[in-house]
């Protein structure tokens, strides 16, 4: 009950019994507290105001809404856990990695940083990896219809693909991958749909709450905003780190940003965009690094060593750091720079030229 999961738990049980989880009164009689703490004593649960999702996640999640909360999380880990598996394996298979930096790999997922914070929290960092990967292995491998479906269900938590998404489908609009679009539209009007049924205004009231107290702690979010809020003193001046950062990804995979490569690189700049974000959301970040040490075996031996090299800093190194560092500034503004670095690395790993035999589209 003080872990992440109790909230997504909770508004998913808020359905079961028939509450509105954006009903603020509602809400607080739901998750109740204090609750006994693992880690001694007792704890409120970390649901501020009201339900903090979009409706179809507590939707998607009903069926475990139905069970106890003991069963309920060791099913939720047990399957998260899995999907952040699947999610790296079909990364890797996407971007034409080999058994030779295989291992590599998955120890740097497992010992990243948001791997960690993801199994402390129970958070959806697990689940969002699982589609991030399966997204890159349908659009490498050409099977739209799962692509698209993916790709609609990373808005489980919209704000860690709100670059992603949107892009991802216009340049399937642009290329007339009519299945890939059929099937992004019609899961994405389920998505928004089917909660209607449970709460009739619910994108207002849920709008209403990301857009309002939410707000009030963007300036130590390791996003754009948080980390402009703590170096120059004011959170607008993100948009100019978020601009500068997309340009020099832009200009440095110029000519060599296929469909894979496009959807790769928007993740870690969503991640900066976004206003709302934790580092345990960085675990999606495991693609990029992917991508990088996949690209860094088809390189000459300069160019691998500083891939390889570069990539699991950003997978392992820096994260710890940065995180140990927020915990003497009493905030995580300044990992903003690990989604950005993550970007232009990425960007670089593009312009190495690919083995043949890669199942990766050009745009």
């Amino acid at each position: 009950e003080t872990a992440d999961f109790f909230c997504l738990y909770q508004g998913a049980r808020s359905l079961v019994i028939g509450l509105d989880p954006y009903d603020e009164v509602a809400w607080r009689s739901t998750v109740g507290g204090p609750y006994p703490d693992p880690r001694g004593g007792v704890a409120m649960p970390p649901c501020p105001g009201r339900y903090g999702y979009p409706l179809w996640s507590a939707v998607l999640l009903v069926p475990l809404g139905a069970l106890p909360i003991e069963i309920a999380s060791s099913l939720w880990m047990a399957v998260s856990i899995g999907a952040a598996v699947l999610g790296s394996a079909l990364a890797w298979r996407a971007f034409g990695g080999t058994s030779r930096y295989a291992g590599i790999f998955g120890v740097s997922v497992v010992m990243s940083q948001p791997f960690w914070i993801f199994l402390l929290s129970g958070q959806s960092s697990g689940m969002l990896l699982g589609l991030a990967g399966t997204v890159a292995w349908a659009i490498a491998r050409e099977r739209e219809r799962l692509g698209g479906v993916a790709l609609a269900l990373l808005a489980f938590k919209p704000q860690t693909s709100v670059i992603t998404i949107p892009v991802v489908f216009f340049q399937a609009l642009a290329t007339r991958r009519r299945r890939f679009i059929v099937a992004a539209t019609v899961a994405a009007a389920l998505l928004i749909v089917v909660p209607l049924l449970f709460v009739r205004d619910w994108p207002f009231e849920w709008l209403g709450e990301v857009s309002g107290r939410r707000l009030r702690v963007i300036t130590q979010m390791p996003t754009a905003w948080g980390f402009a809020a703590q170096t120059v003193g004011d959170a607008t001046w993100g948009a100019a780190f978020l601009a500068g950062t997309a340009l020099v990804t832009a200009l440095i995979a110029w000519g060599r940003a296929d469909r894979v490569t496009v959807f790769v690189l928007t993740l870690p700049l969503s991640l900066l965009a976004t206003p709302y974000a934790w580092t345990y959301d960085y675990l999606v970040l495991a693609v990029a690094w992917g991508f990088i040490l996949a690209r860094a075996e088809a390189g000459p031996p300069v160019t691998r060593t500083a891939l390889l090299a570069a990539g699991l800093s950003l997978a392992v190194i820096l994260p710890w750091v940065l995180y140990a560092l927020s915990f003497t500034r009493g905030e995580e503004a300044l990992s903003a720079t690990l989604a950005a670095a993550t970007a232009v690395v990425g960007a670089c790993a593009a312009r190495v030229r690919r083995r043949e035999g890669w199942q990766v589209m050009a745009s």
